[in-house]
């Protein structure tokens, strides 16, 4: 169990129970602590509880991709174009440190539906409204313009692509995260700058209700008997996955919270396919969805595989051999030279998303608030790591005019300046043991500052020694000497 607030706040669970909050928020994925942030900027006393490790399921096995708006002008959704947009150049603007621009190529070939002339109109339709967002937003960062390339020169930023039919390639601008762990350590910090306090490994069981009204909710130490009651007008299930769960047991089941989908990239030992992310195209099926592929720690990542979930979201950690062969089958489909199997897969990223509906294979579109069950209990579930901040903001709206609880009478502060900090986890995709020797000190303050109990939690969550599994396995002995406990 480990804190992040600011150096007055509580550290352990006898300590949150001698406190009282305006907002507890359950689940330290990238819902929650947006949540938590929004919640400390609105000048609310905001509480966060993990009984996991922040960012340890669904947000860590992102595709990492900070999508902006083209996709959705397809469909002629403005709107959902707009907020991608807008939350694309928040990244941009205010975790610098954490993402860096990614061009993408789409492949056009003749026998397909996106042809040359509508895709240029819709990418002249997205920079149009990436530049009225930066303009009516006075934001201070964009991506580049997109364009339309011919075949010639599609081929030479992916040369690995089927040539067959090829006509040209459009090319557009996202967002990569260079680590979704610590983009969601820097918000919890912002949050704790803000005199927030989130905790891990605490685990919410109980909802206290008084008078057909939410009071807080009893917390734990798993495997332990320590115990509290943590005070709080409003409480926020943002147990991703599990939040459907958790709304039933709470009292608030709501049947739209319950189909599940488990959601997996797949991380090849094969070089990159190009410098841009590049979506694929099933050539045999006109109708599938596009799969992207990009680099992580200079190797292929794919993504994204979709099923039914079948088990537990537990049991999502281990992908069904059948999918993974079809999965495999199809990104060879698309690119033949890969010729991609079992034996080249690195490692897996699986989680669980909301489904559109039951047995279905596709995320449900969009972000979902309710607030069932007492009075003050609210549930906030999302499919999107991009538009989590959006999704918060709303959330906190909704909250606000429940009027469960006395309002600070002042507007939101603005967001703290990136800390120097939030890059001290990033190591190059050729690291070293002599570069772990030479970071000794900075890996010491991320154990001593950032609520590490596990040696997987600095692995994969705190620095990006994990996107090279094999090279951080080999280090795991030298790891361990960072901290007595992992020593024995």
């Amino acid at each position: 169990m480990g804190a992040i607030g600011h150096k007055e706040s509580a550290t352990t669970v006898a300590e949150l129970g001698r406190a009282s909050y305006d907002v507890a928020v359950v689940g330290g994925g990238i819902y929650g602590a947006m949540l938590h942030l929004e919640a400390a900027r609105s000048g609310l006393r905001s509480v966060l509880v993990e009984r996991g490790d922040f960012g340890g399921a669904t947000s860590e096995n992102s595709l990492r991709i900070i999508h902006g708006g083209l996709r959705y002008l397809q469909n002629l959704n403005v709107a959902r174009s707009v907020e991608s947009t807008r939350e694309r150049q928040w990244y941009l603007a205010s975790v610098p440190r954490l993402v860096r621009t990614l061009p993408c190529l789409l492949p056009i070939y003749d026998h397909g539906r996106k042809r040359v002339s509508v895709l240029s109109l819709g990418l002249k339709a997205n920079d149009a409204i990436s530049a009225a967002v930066k303009y009516l937003d006075c934001s201070v960062a964009d991506v580049p313009h997109g364009h339309v390339l011919d075949a010639r020169a599609t081929l030479e930023l992916a040369p690995a692509i089927p040539a067959d039919g090829l006509v040209a390639g459009a090319v557009w601008h996202d967002l990569a995260l260079r680590s979704p762990g610590r983009v969601i350590i820097e918000v919890l910090k912002w949050a704790a700058d803000l005199g927030g306090v989130a905790m891990n490994y605490v685990e919410a069981r109980r909802l206290l209700i008084a008078k057909g009204r939410v009071r807080g909710v009893s917390i734990a130490e798993p495997g332990t008997r320590t115990s509290a009651e943590l005070r709080a007008s409003v409480v926020v299930n943002a147990a991703g996955p599990w939040a459907g769960a958790l709304a039933r047991k709470w009292g608030a089941a709501d049947d739209r919270l319950s189909p599940l989908v488990v959601a997996w990239n797949v991380l090849l030992d094969r070089p990159p396919l190009s410098g841009h992310a590049v979506a694929l195209q099933d050539p045999s099926s006109a109708g599938s969805a596009l799969k992207f592929a990009t680099s992580l720690g200079g190797r292929l990542l794919v993504g994204t595989g979709y099923a039914p979930l079948a088990g537990t979201c537990e049991s999502a950690e281990a992908v069904a051999e059948g999918e993974l062969d079809a999965f495999l089958a199809e990104v060879n489909r698309c690119v033949p030279s890969l010729e991609a199997t079992r034996s080249d897969i690195l490692r897996v990223f699986s989680g669980v998303l909301p489904a559109a509906a039951p047995r279905s294979c596709v995320p449900r579109a969009r972000n979902l608030l309710t607030a069932g069950g007492p009075r003050g209990l609210f549930t906030l579930s999302g499919t999107k790591f991009t538009t989590a901040r959006s999704a918060a903001r709303r959330a906190l709206a909704a909250i606000r005019r429940a009027r469960v609880l006395r309002w600070p009478g002042s507007g939101p502060q603005d967001y703290p300046p990136c800390h120097a900090s939030a890059a001290d986890g990033l190591f190059g995709n050729e690291w070293s043991m002599l570069d772990l020797e030479a970071r000794r000190a900075g890996l010491a303050q991320i154990l001593e500052r950032e609520a590490v109990e596990h040696l997987d939690d600095l692995v994969l969550r705190r620095t990006t020694l994990g996107d090279q599994p094999v090279r951080a396995l080999s280090a795991a002995r030298a790891l361990c000497a960072l901290n007595d406990r992992w020593r024995q």
